[in-house]
């Protein structure tokens, strides 16, 4: 029997927030893929590598392998500066948005609150001598702090934009600042009084002291660097190089001065005389930090394609390296055969992670392609991914190479799915159309569609006999897929249909819309369950896990959101993880995890308990 029902929209007020049996009432995070690097440092005292992410989160490295310890959640602005007190054991955390945390490490390791600036801040630097904390802000000035009692002991306007660079001379209690208005400064740490100013046209951070020849090096207006003297800002020796650098560091128990550029390449220095020594190709994109272990030995650099890396200083061989996707994620999925996290990415590639280890195992490529959908058989040994111009890609896990290929889409493939026999695989697309494709002969079977409208997803009911799909105009249709007859359609007016997810039982039918609310249908009957606005942006992705006892949802707005699935529909936590937004979610049993992939602009991929 065919059925069609309209829905009525009505408003389910959200209710207090209640804990459920087997669930804490908190989402934490216990890990992530993708560094996501901003600034680094070596942290002396528990030898860790500290990465600060451009996604708010702080993450913690082992040196030697570059697998991820710990992250934390910090912020949801980049942590712009990581400085390093080794009297107290503590590293200094800033962020843009001006919140300084401290990040005690050991056998009690925690980050805990330490001041607010108050305004946008871009660099920071410590005195340990006089224990003070310089935060430069985008207002041109350097704030003084005790770095004991977080008291403010001064303020004082050093330039007149935002200040991208600060260095410490502790030997002669000066500090040194470069601003985006082009102009570097010398001024005494007692009370930020200015000792000189020079117009040098360095419109980007990049400054080390060399405090045993009294020289201060800075990036210029092009590919410059200049040495000057730190006591008059007068330039002793100018070079140029080869390209844009971004980054700079000083060794100086070899005398080198270590440049990051923005291709990608490391260059290697003397400094009396100034001499180039070697260069190499570090990382795909720009460099971004750089930092060494405390013996000289090893060179830590980050970089803004997701990646850091480690190098032999004397040989500039690689010792280790952890990268992440390159552009934002369009699809996560977990096989619980493989105990492997697939995700596909606008970088034009999927691949295979080892969760346990967070560490890439695969990669999958579609070459001048985003892959924007996947889909996995169930025992892990076929993906299936689809990508911008609408070809679908068939691969064999283990051995990484294509299978097939599938053509037949205008535009972009929106979502794929198997069938219960994983013998046919459907795939929706922006050109309107699903499709039905023969596994076994690789070819299509039949078309689908209902005019042009763009189908953005797809579910199979859990008994496999139903397909339903959702489109740009809040149309939800039930195919029959007996007969690839549509059974029902339930229609929405204003909202795109974004996100689709069965229970357990397949007798409720979760759809997630454009502007941000979630509808619970009850099927066969189509009665709607519940209709409650979930989020500020559209409902990217969404399940139900747990005996259907929770439903976890992800949008655009940046947040996850855990919800009781019962006569009731509470909101039971929230966690703001992506600052890009969330663009897709998956469950992991075995760690009672949710696994986020990032929207717009953030790459990467977060873990999260719900225990």
């Amino acid at each position: 029997m065919k059925y069609c029902a309209g829905i009525f929209v009505s408003t389910v007020m959200l209710l207090s927030v209640a804990l459920m049996a087997g669930f804490s009432g908190q989402i934490h995070l216990i890990g992530t893929i993708g560094p996501a690097p901003a600034t680094l440092l070596h942290e002396d005292q528990s030898n860790l590598l500290i990465v600060g992410g451009w996604d708010g989160t702080l993450r913690c490295f082992d040196p030697f392998s570059l697998l991820e310890r710990e992250a934390y959640l910090f912020s949801d602005s980049p942590i712009i500066a990581l400085v390093s007190s080794s009297d107290c054991q503590r590293t200094f955390v800033v962020a843009e948005d001006g919140i300084v945390g401290s990040f005690i490490s050991g056998e009690n390791q925690k980050i805990e609150f330490f001041y607010d600036a108050g305004s946008r801040t871009g660099t920071a630097a410590l005195c340990e001598e006089k224990m003070i904390l310089l935060l430069g802000n985008f207002k041109g000035e350097v704030l003084c702090l005790d770095a004991h009692s977080a008291e403010l002991l001064w303020t004082r306007v050093i330039h007149d934009r935002a200040i991208h660079s600060l260095q410490i001379c502790e030997r002669t209690s000066t500090g040194y600042s470069m601003s985006y208005d082009g102009t570097l400064s010398s001024w005494h740490l007692e009370d930020g009084s200015i000792a000189w100013k020079r117009t040098v046209g360095a419109v980007r951070p990049g400054m080390m002291i060399l405090p045993e020849r009294g020289i201060l090096c800075h990036t210029g207006e092009g590919r410059q660097v200049f040495f000057r003297s730190m006591l008059t800002g007068e330039v002793q020796e100018e070079v140029s190089c080869g390209h844009e650098v971004t980054v700079m560091k000083y060794v100086q128990d070899s005398d080198l001065l270590v440049l990051g550029f923005e291709n990608g390449f490391i260059e290697f220095w003397k400094t009396e005389p100034v001499e180039k020594i070697t260069s190499f190709k570090a990382h795909e994109e720009r460099l971004v930090s750089l930092d060494t272990s405390p013996d000289g030995a090893l060179l830590f650099s980050a970089s803004s394609d997701n990646s850091i890396g480690s190098w032999d200083i004397t040989s500039m061989e690689p010792r280790a390296t952890n990268e992440g996707h390159r552009w934002h994620i369009s699809a996560v999925d977990y096989n619980e055969e493989l105990k492997i996290l697939v995700t596909g990415s606008f970088d034009n590639t999927a691949r295979l992670w080892d969760l346990k280890k967070k560490h890439c195992i695969g990669i999958f490529e579609h070459p001048g392609w985003a892959v924007t959908a996947l889909a996995v058989n169930t025992s892990g040994s076929k993906i299936y991914t689809g990508d911008a111009r609408g070809l679908i890609k068939t691969w064999n896990t283990l051995g990484g190479f294509v299978i097939a290929e599938l053509k037949g889409h205008a535009d972009r493939i929106q979502a794929l799915c198997l069938d219960k026999t994983e013998k046919i695989l459907f795939s929706a697309s922006r050109d309107g159309t699903i499709r039905a494709w023969s596994l076994s002969e690789g070819e299509e079977m039949k078309i689908l569609t209902r005019g042009s409208v763009a189908v953005n997803a797809l579910v199979l009911s859990p008994d496999g006999d139903l397909l339903v799909s959702g489109n740009s105009e809040g149309e939800v249709m039930i195919w029959n897929l007996l007969d690839l007859s549509v059974e029902g359609v339930i229609a929405r007016d204003g909202s795109r249909v974004h996100s689709l997810a069965f229970n357990s039982t397949g007798d409720v039918l979760a759809i997630g819309y454009s502007d941000g609310s979630i509808t619970l249908v009850s099927l066969p009957g189509m009665f709607v369950k519940h209709d409650i606005e979930a989020h500020e942006s559209w409902l990217s992705d969404l399940f139900f896990c747990c005996d259907d006892e929770l439903i976890v949802t992800a949008s655009q707005d940046g947040n996850i959101k855990v919800w009781q699935a019962g006569s009731e529909m509470n909101l039971l936590a929230t966690v703001r993880g992506h600052p890009g937004g969330v663009r897709a979610v998956a469950y992991v049993p075995e760690y009672s995890a949710v696994v986020s992939g990032g929207g717009w602009l953030d790459s990467t991929i977060k873990i999260w308990s719900i225990k």
